[in-house]
């Protein structure tokens, strides 16, 4: 299972173009997500020993920056999709060696299979419903963005390690938090969210993040429009 880890310091969460803008860090760091509301850094596992599954609730450039910085760990990323523009424009923007391939769903996507030397992060737009989606194997990860979880089997979610929840409107606290079985003082946070923050959930804790992009990485995402 994968929590947030908050550590007491992150060093050197700098830009750097040559690697898309992103902190070189080794996989068993995690990736830097933000900064909790007290001010300290919270990191992120995308990849590991164990399966990783992660839903991203109605964020598609959250998700795109869990790609990119998959990719800088090392990962090898594949996109599922039935909308391939806004992802073909994303992987044009970084240039060089495209750090994702992008597929319809069904498709194979080739490759080795997941290993230490190269894990694989496979990213479901649209939240694929099917549970095989899942990751099941040591060294993959599921990532599903969801737009509607009214909409979303219930097996994905309760499978999921960690939530990137953004705010949602009051009218939709109930059933948001009724589909992520939030207690109810976490899901009356929701409406509260600023545009970048999220409430990360996992099954033992949660926490309301900042998510920190470097100005490297906005360049990206702003030049490939970023898939909406």
């Amino acid at each position: 299972m994968t929590d947030i880890v908050v550590e007491d310091a992150w060093p050197s969460f700098e830009a750097d173009g040559r690697r898309l803008g992103v902190l070189a860090t080794g996989l068993g760091e995690g990736a830097p997500l933000g900064t909790t509301r007290d001010g300290r850094p919270a990191t992120l596992g995308l990849v590991g020993p164990s399966p990783v599954r992660i839903a991203v609730v109605g964020q598609a450039w959250l998700a795109s920056l869990l790609a990119v910085r998959a990719s800088v760990l090392g990962a090898a990323v594949v996109v599922v999709t039935e909308r391939p523009a806004p992802w073909h424009l994303l992987l044009r923007a970084a240039g060089g060696v495209p750090f994702a391939t992008v597929v319809p769903p069904g498709a194979a996507a080739g490759g080795p299979p997941a290993s230490i030397a190269t894990p694989v992060l496979t990213l479901h737009d649209g939240g694929a419903s099917a549970e095989a989606a899942l990751a099941r194997a040591p060294w993959q990860t599921s990532v599903h963005l969801i737009f509607r979880l009214g909409g979303q089997p219930t097996a994905i979610l309760d499978a999921a390690d960690v939530v990137l929840v953004p705010a949602v409107p009051a009218d939709e606290v109930a059933a948001v938090g009724q589909a992520l079985r939030l207690p109810e003082p976490v899901a009356a946070q929701l409406p509260g969210l600023g545009p970048v923050e999220v409430l990360v959930a996992s099954r033992h804790r949660t926490a309301i993040v900042t998510v920190q992009a470097t100005p490297g990485e906005l360049t990206l995402l702003r030049a490939g429009e970023g898939p909406a």
